[in-house]
């Protein structure tokens, strides 16, 4: 009787170890690597909608819409897996040299900044505002904007409002230092309040 008993525990153990061995020893879950920046068409915001895709030898892995004017966010699978491979992304199915990236130990990088930029084929190059005489500012100042000139340099997307829109671009870009970027309203190299309190403002709705 003891024995039995002694039988029993120990199959009973093993039902209830074996299949957390068995849990323990398989493959964790991928982690995918996540890219983003600021993405143009020639030399301007890419509008909502646009599509993004990445690509890892000439297959594609994934693709995006772009949600908020002027910006992109993509999750590239198998993050591990595709280390030290080349990712090369495509805007409205174009591409070039500078709109690709190397996959990443995602451990330690599981995100990379990447802005893109293609010229549309049917696109002439475009050519700079004529000064006028005056020194032109950040933005390109449309004649028929029901916008002064001053609001138009918050105007983010180029609809001729200050609404939530713009307000996303601020948030977006928020406490950023690189030169030149959309959300830096007054220019002083840095988004912050100051930006901020122009976005309000101008605010149209």
């Amino acid at each position: 009787m003891k024995n039995k008993l002694q039988l029993l525990t120990i199959l009973t153990i093993s039902v209830l170890i074996l299949p957390m061995v068995a849990l323990g020893q398989s493959p964790p879950p991928s982690i995918p690597l996540l890219v983003y920046g600021n993405v143009i068409i020639d030399n301007n915001p890419a509008p909502i909608g646009t599509i993004i895709t990445a690509e890892i030898e000439n297959i594609e892995v994934a693709n995006t819409a772009v949600t908020i004017q002027g910006r992109y966010s993509i999750d590239v699978p198998d993050g591990s897996a595709n280390e030290g491979k080349t990712i090369k992304f495509k805007v409205i199915g174009i591409t070039n040299e500078a709109n690709q990236c190397e996959d990443v130990n995602i451990t330690t990088n599981p995100i990379i900044n990447l802005d893109l930029a293609v010229t549309s084929p049917s696109s002439p190059p475009s050519s700079p505002p004529s000064s006028g005489g005056g020194g032109g500012g950040p933005s390109i100042i449309t004649p028929t904007s029901p916008l002064s000139e001053a609001a138009q340099a918050v105007d983010t997307n180029g609809d001729s409002k200050i609404d939530i829109l713009d307000f996303n671009s601020l948030m977006v870009n928020w406490g950023k230092t690189e030169s030149g970027n959309l959300a830096d309203f007054d220019a002083n190299g840095t988004v912050d309040i100051f930006d901020f309190n122009l976005l309000m403002i101008y605010w149209t709705g």
